[in-house]
């Protein structure tokens, strides 16, 4: 299973959920940059990490919205 939670560096509050992201830049089709504010002490937390599977549907159907290269026919035009 993905690991959800981080720490923040600033005030090393550990329960950060990615789910909960402000934004995530999909990287890989399992990987992705998440960005969070900490409620504890307000700081702005980016990490990368694998996506949860909670939210690989949702990447998925995004990516195939706007054509994303993850789900591109790998066939040859």
């Amino acid at each position: 299973m993905a690991n959800r939670r981080i720490s923040c560096p600033s005030c090393r509050e550990s329960t950060l959920d990615v789910t909960r992201y402000d934004s995530m830049m999909v990287l890989k089709s399992d990987v992705a940059l998440f960005s969070l504010h900490c409620p504890a002490c307000g700081a702005r937390v980016s990490a990368i990490q694998s996506i949860p599977f909670s939210l690989r549907g949702q990447v998925a159907e995004a990516a195939a919205k706007v054509h994303a290269g993850m789900l591109k026919d790998s066939h040859a035009e």
